[in-house]
């Protein structure tokens, strides 16, 4: 429920999922499916429907009078929200791993999840994504979080803490960047977690373009390895069939390619004007010719 309240709603929810599918995997990539073939990436039509329909149906339906049922009853109303913490706790977004930040001799700090610390978050990022954490009481609601994310812009306040209104160091992709409301109930602790989509693959050295000379990174630092998923289908298929075709030469088994060029030679094989069929026929003639000769 949290998260479909942080995503304005199911429908959104799923937008965001399928979004996310449809980038960054081969969810929605069709090959033709023929039986005996085998594909480096995507479905048959209609196989990707049908696993969708499947984990919907493993789960129950519940009726109305059962979910009302089963509420908690309403707590009483929180206390106003506190400000966002200073620099000096850098243990955002519970995070402990940040709490010391180290510096090169140029005063960047040395990247921690190939991001670091700022006055009031911390933050990772891959090549193609940047993530956020702020922390936030542990009472914090979500309908006491007002939180814009535009393309270029932040405009973030919790509750009557701190309002924060900053310009991203590069443009994102609104409709791949979203919030969530993270909770840690057994620390009691909890933090607005920001997941922004880059507009272009580059290294950040800071979230936000004004930000503060200790707070940048040494992007030469960073881990610059990518993950599979984080490439287009295009790559990730490649990079799949480099993969296949290296376990089946380890396995002393045919590759990709080998296997569906031997799958087409048996297709062509017996057609009219095929030379394998005419060789097969000159074998024949010569045993029959042989044949003849040795009465």
């Amino acid at each position: 429920m949290r998260a479909a309240g942080t995503a304005g709603g199911i429908q959104p929810l799923l937008d965001a999922f399928f979004s996310f599918l449809n980038r960054r995997t081969d969810f929605y990539v069709v090959h033709d499916g023929k039986v005996g073939e085998s594909y480096a990436a995507g479905f048959a039509f209609g196989q990707a429907e049908k696993m969708l329909l499947d984990s919907f149906h493993s789960f129950p339906q519940k009726s109305l009078d059962e979910v009302t049922t089963k509420q908690e009853p309403k707590k009483a109303p929180t206390k106003p929200a506190k400000s966002l913490p200073s620099s000096t706790k850098r243990e955002s977004g519970g995070h402990d791993f940040f709490a010391n930040v180290q510096y090169n001799q140029d005063g960047k700090q040395i990247p921690v999840g190939n991001g670091g610390v700022a006055e009031n978050h911390t933050w990772t990022q891959t090549l193609t994504e940047t993530t956020i954490y702020f922390e936030v009481p542990s009472d914090i609601k979500a309908r006491d979080i007002t939180c814009k994310i535009s393309s270029t812009r932040l405009e973030l306040k919790i509750g009557n803490g701190d309002h924060i209104s900053d310009r991203f160091y590069a443009k994102i992709a609104e409709d791949g960047s979203m919030w969530t409301l993270d909770r840690e109930e057994a620390n009691n602790r909890a933090s607005l977690v920001l997941s922004l989509e880059k507009v272009t693959e580059t290294w950040w050295p800071s979230v936000f373009a004004n930000a503060a000379p200790k707070e940048l990174i040494d992007t030469t630092k960073v881990d610059s390895s990518k993950k599979i998923d984080e490439y287009d289908e295009y790559t990730q298929a490649t990079i799949r069939k480099i993969m296949f075709d290296q376990r089946q030469k380890a396995r002393g088994l045919p590759t990709s390619d080998e296997i569906q060029n031997n799958e087409l030679l048996e297709k062509v094989k017996y057609l009219p004007g095929s030379p394998f069929l005419e060789s097969s026929s000159s074998i024949e003639a010569s045993s029959e010719n042989l044949n003849s000769m040795n009465p």
